[in-house]
């Protein structure tokens, strides 16, 4: 895990703490939108869970894809929580049939 930064008014302003405080706006702004590097791989599952849980599942599943495509580990704990964030935004928009999916994946990774 990266260090938390301290804003100066003491708040974290870490990536993860926004989006566990429900501020995705902030974080699709900061890092996608301002056209910000690819997100780091502690990050990336906020930032997909953040333009999920926004609506932008289309750019949820291409950063998804894009930055899991060529990962050694497709078990690593960050690419589980990314997809289980993508499952849970296809859940809200309704697509259940893409949810199963992301669900299942995350579940075949567990029992390899």
């Amino acid at each position: 895990m990266p260090p938390r930064v301290k804003s100066k008014r003491g708040e974290n302003s870490s990536v993860e703490a926004k989006f566990y405080a429900g501020n995705y706006g902030a974080i699709t702004r900061e890092c996608v939108d301002a056209g910000a590097s690819a997100p780091a791989l502690q990050e990336l599952p906020f930032v997909v869970g953040a333009l999920a849980f926004s609506g932008r599942l289309e750019e949820a599943r291409a950063l998804f894809s894009s930055r899991t495509r060529r990962l050694t580990l497709p078990n690593d704990a960050r690419v589980v929580a990314a997809r289980f964030f993508l499952g849970v935004g296809y859940c809200r928009a309704g697509r259940l049939d893409d949810a199963r999916r992301e669900f299942l994946q995350n579940a075949r990774l567990r029992r390899d």
